[in-house]
């Protein structure tokens, strides 16, 4: 299956799930389509076929014991990793938990098998990209500890594990000064690898997660980014997956106009995302609602729309301290 259609996929398929039966055939048919806002027949079969498939697997009890399904076929091992077993899928691959003993040492790792963006020379950029995004030493960015190509020609990466809360789920209970100062780690973070040059290119919640100190009584939060340049990483040249497939790696909901008009990427497309995830985190609710449209539907919103202060839509307790400062900084991000 193509990257493109597998990634819209995970978008779609669990959205129209997530519907009453009765309503799935109608969402289908309005978010399956091109950029140009034509049908797109290819991706309506196939998301189709897999919301029936989910149907009759839950039908039959198939699914009743997935993580028991899903471990039985674990790989034992992804080059000098061993797997433990599975965090989870997404658009880019799947996820293990994974660990290697050394001479005295031991590491566990989040481990990414993931798709390749392709190109003949993916292989080379990819190791050179890799120890780009192995220099990054920052408190606030999780470690890239090892990657390579299996004998599939698959790409892995190993990633310090971090076992935390995504930023605007942390953010429940605490005021807007709290909620801030999470905030202006996270944007330390991207600072740095910005000054080396490192683009992120798919913010959002869940990769901005928050955990405890550690300590016995939990002492101060710390902030960690996930996948910092990962998508660069994985990319094919961008003129040439963009041209090819019209879809990037990204998330739709946490993606800037740029994104969604297959435009050069920059570090304002970071900012841009930041700006979406302070919305979020200050008002409890995105500032645009995209679930459920095409692609072309949602960049017109994303592109031609207009967004008011989270101060207007935020909780009643917490209008008051956002209006102002607060508003101007989301609304120029």
């Amino acid at each position: 299956m193509p990257d493109a259609l597998f990634v819209r996929l995970t978008d779609l398929v669990p959205e129209a799930l997530a519907l009453p039966p009765a309503e799935r055939g109608a969402f289908l048919g309005r978010a399956c389509t091109r950029a140009d806002g034509t049908a797109d027949a290819d991706l309506l079969a196939e998301a189709a076929a897999l919301v029936d498939a989910s149907d009759a697997a839950d039908a039959s009890g198939a699914l009743a014991s997935p993580v028991r399904a899903v471990v039985s076929d674990l790989p034992e091992t992804i080059g000098p990793w061993r797997v433990t077993g599975l965090l989870g899928e997404g658009g880019m691959g799947v996820v293990y938990t994974a660990e290697r003993a050394g001479a005295g040492f031991m590491q566990r790792a989040a481990l990414k098998r993931v798709r390749a963006g392709g190109g003949s020379d993916f292989e080379a950029r990819f190791v050179r990209e890799r120890g780009l995004l192995a220099r990054l030493d920052h408190p606030g960015i999780a470690r890239l500890l090892d990657g390579g190509v299996d004998d599939a020609g698959r790409p892995y990466l190993a990633m310090e594990r971090v076992d935390g809360t995504p930023l605007t789920d942390a953010g429940d209970g605490l005021d807007v000064p709290a909620r801030v100062a999470l905030f202006l780690d996270a944007c330390d973070a991207v600072a740095y690898a910005h000054a080396r040059l490192v683009v992120h290119r798919d913010l959002k919640p869940a990769h901005i997660l928050v955990t405890p100190s550690g300590t016995a009584t939990g002492g101060a939060a710390r902030v960690t980014l996930l996948d910092f340049g990962v998508a660069k990483l994985l990319d094919a040249d961008d003129d040439v997956v963009q041209t090819r497939t019209g879809h990037s790696l990204m998330t739709t909901q946490y993606a800037a106009p740029e994104q969604l008009l297959g435009e050069p990427i920059t570090t304002a497309t970071d900012v841009y995302a930041l700006g979406l995830v302070l919305f979020e985190l200050l008002a409890g609710q995105r500032p645009y609602a995209l679930a459920g449209l095409s692609a072309a539907q949602a960049e017109r919103v994303v592109c031609d729309g207009t967004v008011g202060p989270p101060s207007a839509v935020a909780p009643p307790e917490h209008a008051r301290a956002i209006r102002g400062d607060l508003d101007r900084v989301v609304l120029k991000a």
